[in-house]
């Protein structure tokens, strides 16, 4: 008799597990499907979303001189049906990198209907022929944007500069040129670069520096080293560095002198 009780009480748990099987299915049924539903639903709510979140304004944060907002509008123009939810800033941002002046851009959104932008520009340091050079050795074309303040004039014939590092090596060197001039109060205007490689540099539109083509910012130097000496600088009209144990110096309405180092 208790055999019969036992192998009973074991058909009755087999039944019992059973019928506890059959929700569980059903339940992973209903979550798939709401799950399903919810991603429907959700896809149908954001293709509503412009309507209720459009992108309204357009904000630049710091100053620009290069980049203005109708330049922004028309990169959002085919992005501004998305909405802020679903707009794709990354998207954006490429777009932006593309504009000749941006350097690098941050984009956020300022809820609930603006986009914010905050820009580095690069810096023109010289015009180089019809290019602008900047300081990280980049040419950019003089009409992406006429640049109103006085910038260094580069004049190179029948030279073409190819390769990054050769613009990289001449920013370098302008920058050493400037910074050594603006220690004796001299500003550097203008430089001419000879098919041969020789500088002749203009000082403040008053007299010019015949560098050579060789060894150019060791010449600089020891003109400098005895600029103080010189007489008259007020009617310089040319240095001459050429020489391998001086220099030259010619004045407005007369001859060259030559003089000694030392």
């Amino acid at each position: 008799m208790a055999k019969k009780m036992a192998i009973k009480t074991k058909v009755k748990e087999k039944k019992k597990r059973a019928s506890l099987v059959m929700p569980k299915f059903i339940l992973s049924i209903v979550k798939a499907l709401a799950v399903i539903s919810l991603f429907i639903g959700g896809w149908f709510f954001i293709s509503l979303v412009p309507n209720v979140w459009p992108i309204e304004k357009i904000a630049i944060i710091g100053e620009v001189e290069h980049v203005d907002q109708s330049q922004l509008v028309e990169i959002l123009s085919t992005e501004n049906a998305m909405g802020m939810l679903t707009i794709d800033l990354q998207n954006i941002r490429q777009k932006t990198l593309q504009m000749p002046w941006v350097k690098s851009v941050q984009i956020r959104k300022d809820w609930p209907d603006t986009l914010s932008f905050m820009f580095e520009e690069y810096q023109p340091i010289a015009l180089i022929n019809d290019s602008y050079l900047t300081e990280k050795g980049t040419l950019i074309k003089k009409d992406a944007y006429v640049y109103n303040q006085p910038v260094l004039k580069l004049v190179i014939d029948k030279m073409q500069i190819k390769e990054q590092g050769d613009l990289a090596l001449l920013v370098k060197s302008i920058a050493e040129v400037r910074d050594s001039l603006a220690s004796h109060q001299l500003i550097f205007e203008k430089m001419e670069i000879s098919e041969s490689n020789s500088w002749l540099i203009t000082i403040d539109n008053k007299f010019v520096i015949k560098a050579g083509r060789k060894q150019q910012l060791q010449r600089i130097e020891k003109f400098l080293q005895v600029y103080a000496a010189i007489e008259n600088k007020n009617k310089l009209e040319s240095v001459d560095l050429r020489y391998s144990n001086g220099l030259a110096v010619k004045l407005l309405e007369e001859s060259s002198k030559p003089m000694k180092n030392g």
